[in-house]
């Protein structure tokens, strides 16, 4: 779980790139503040590393700036869309920043929109992502190629360091910022904590309270915070702990077959833990690397996980604003991460994605409150009935929203249980997760994947828009003030649909919100555009995971079904429904 999908692309031996990057590193001084012309530039072998003079002058205009901090990120062609978010959310917080690139495709595009930018100079993209797959051992980890490309990041973090960096805040392009980091890890980076400090994000998934009430660090003398993992998607680092960098930059690349997540704990921990001196204790940091370097866990619920965040909905509940909002912990790792931003309003869409021609069309979803927790205990079949019966309603909005030609926002879900890969008693042990969850994050009911194929383009969906869509800021001015109706039409011929659309051409671009929506619009359209209806909606259902097997061959989960309550249909999987709808665990 916590595991981060960032995608990276070299172009180039692998086996001949160690050496090269290497000799680079150790070219440009050990640490010392260099200038241009005493830094080797980069061969053609080089191609995928920022160049020494681009380095440096990232980190010249970083000093330049009254705390010196610098704030980057790495990625790729296929993340252009989360780094353009980045990029936006981090010009507004007016803080010096960078992006190492890491192909020429993704390069062109930030040079041209004046991003400044290092690294991925001749190279070629081409399509490294991170998948998971089984090891000798039994265990988990990422393919070889994405694995033995880890050090790629260390390698620019020691670069930047070295080239005179004092502050740097290195992140995945996934990693958008809704307030400024760095006023916060300046609090615990001063000379009493030299050399560091080394600042995690943690894929922790319950903040502890004292870190809660006052915006401290995790307390590591919380077993569960100092053993959970880190998450190298977020990191800060003084220059000071660069020797601790350069080690666990050297075990990533000594050991590519592991990830480079799970070996930053393997460079830096002391093992046993060491007496900290009460100049860390009483700030929460602590030291690792050999006893030499202060260390501290950033707080969840201000620099989020996709737990935190989008389930537990931590900094909302205790009312405060989050700094950063990772999107890790997610049913399945493409579309749902810029999904679940965009329900967040973190995404910086171009304009015309906040004004779809055509008009929108969304509804207050009704949700059946009083199966929650029924004698305190949430059952699978009430959470399945739950959800169900706003599927039905969101099958009716899309069958009105088709014949209106408008794209659908996505109604506030409701869940009456949380989602996992494995065995849950409604929640993650250990977690703060109210239940029900609401709003609940639409990837642990909708199949993400599917509806951007099948309805996305230039990676976005077309046909229909977030739940917080109308609540955007960036929505334009002439769509914030809706067409309200209490309830749709009770049949879809065109004499009951003229009315309404006669109240849509006197204002095309306005949204039109509904009061409810009734489920049973569907079963109001002739035999040929129900079947059509169908096939378009017969995949857009999800999976809950999991409940207890009683089949150690069939897995705990149990497929949602749109047309739960249609006698006689055919649900995803061929199975025929003739009786009532119930839990069947599986496929």
């Amino acid at each position: 779980m916590g595991r981060r999908t960032f995608e990276l692309v070299l172009a180039f031996a692998l086996g001949a790139c160690v050496t090269q990057l290497v000799g680079f590193f150790r070219a440009t001084g050990g640490g010392k503040m260099l200038s241009a012309a005493k830094v080797r530039l980069p061969s053609a072998q080089d191609a995928a590393l920022p160049s020494a003079a681009s380095v440096l002058a990232v980190c010249d205009a970083a000093r330049r700036h009254s705390d010196g901090a610098l704030i980057a990120c790495i990625a790729d062609h296929n993340s252009l869309h989360m780094a353009l978010s980045w990029v936006a959310a981090v010009r507004a917080l007016n803080r010096s920043f960078a992006v190492f690139a890491v192909d020429s495709e993704i390069r062109a595009e930030l040079v041209r929109r004046g991003v400044p930018t290092i690294g991925g100079e001749g190279v070629p993209p081409a399509d490294m992502r991170m998948t998971w797959v089984k090891t000798k051992a039994g265990g988990l980890a990422p393919n070889e190629r994405f694995a033995k490309l880890g050090g790629l990041r260390s390698h620019v973090m020691i670069a930047l360091l070295r080239a005179g960096c004092e502050h740097l805040l290195f992140t995945d392009a996934d990693v958008l910022f809704s307030g400024d980091p760095v006023p916060f890890v300046l609090r615990f980076s001063d000379e009493a904590v030299r050399p560091g400090p080394v600042l995690v994000s943690s894929d922790f998934l319950n903040t502890n309270m004292s870190a809660r009430a006052d915006g401290q660090l995790e307390d590591p003398q919380v077993s569960a915070v100092y053993y959970a993992a880190w998450n190298v998607g977020l990191l800060y680092w003084h220059r000071s702990a660069l020797p601790a960098l350069e080690a666990w930059h050297k075990l990533v690349v000594d050991t590519p077959e592991q990830w480079e997540q799970a070996l930053i704990r393997t460079a830096l921990e002391d093992k046993p833990r060491r007496t900290v001196r009460p100049a860390l204790a009483s700030r929460r940091l602590f030291t690792g690397f050999n006893g030499t370097t202060s260390i501290g866990v950033l707080p969840v619920d201000r620099f989020c996980n996709g737990h935190t965040y989008f389930v537990q909905r931590l900094p909302q509940r205790h009312r405060h604003e989050p700094i950063a909002v990772h999107p890790t912990f997610l049913p399945t790792p493409g579309a749902s991460k810029m999904h679940r931003l965009r329900e967040a309003t973190l995404v910086d869409d171009p304009p015309e994605y906040y004004s779809p021609p055509q008009g929108v069309l969304a509804y207050t979803p009704r949700v059946r409150l009083d199966l929650a927790r029924p004698s305190g205990v949430m059952g699978v079949e009430a959470h399945m009935a739950m959800v169900h019966e706003q599927l039905s309603q969101l099958r009716s909005a899309w069958v009105l929203a088709q014949k209106l030609g408008r794209v659908l926002v996505l109604p506030t879900l409701t869940c009456g249980l949380d989602r996992l890969w494995w065995e849950i008693n409604g929640t993650i042990p250990g977690t703060d997760t109210p239940l029900p969850i609401s709003p609940c994050p639409a990837d642990l009911v909708l199949d993400l994947e599917v509806l951007m194929r099948n309805h996305g383009r230039d990676g976005r969906l077309v046909a229909v828009r977030e739940y917080s869509f109308l609540q955007n800021p960036r929505l334009p001015a002439e769509l914030r003030t809706p067409i309200t109706l209490p309830r749709p039409p009770s049949s879809l011929d065109e004499a009951s649909l003229l009315p309404l659309r006669a109240q849509l051409a006197a204002r095309p671009a306005a949204p039109l919100l509904f009061g409810e929506m009734p489920p049973d619009l569907y079963e109001k359209l002739p035999p040929s555009e129900r079947q059509q209806t169908e096939r378009t909606l017969l995949v857009w259902a999800a999976f809950w995971c999991c409940t207890k097997r009683q089949n150690p061959k069939v897995r705990g989960a149990v497929w949602y079904d749109i047309f739960w309550d249609q006698p006689g249909h055919v649900d995803r999987h061929g199975r025929v429904w003739n009786e009532s709808w119930r839990v069947i665990l599986g496929p």
